[in-house]
């Protein structure tokens, strides 16, 4: 378990796929603790922080991709100072 971490998710496992070189494990939660702390993100090869909001969030259904806008357009990325 991580110490200082914003959310810890217990989950039951469900069911477990082939990734081709990796598995997905899926799993259904069974409890969530969540704290004010900021989550810890890896994006493009670095730990970042959040960033303000950007405009709101344009993100219209479900079947909206990434790699369509409306991540890129809600969020902004900014590296993490080092400790």
């Amino acid at each position: 378990m991580l110490l200082k971490n914003a959310a810890t998710l217990e989950c039951r496992p469900w069911n477990i796929y082939d990734g081709g070189d990796h598995i997905i494990v899926v799993g259904e939660v069974i409890a969530l603790d969540i704290t004010d702390r900021q989550p810890l993100l890896f994006f493009n090869g670095k730990f970042r922080e959040m960033g303000r909001l950007v405009g709101g969030a344009p993100w219209d259904h479900p079947g909206d991709a990434p790699e369509s806008g409306w991540f890129a357009g809600s969020s902004t990325f900014k590296r993490m100072r080092s400790p």
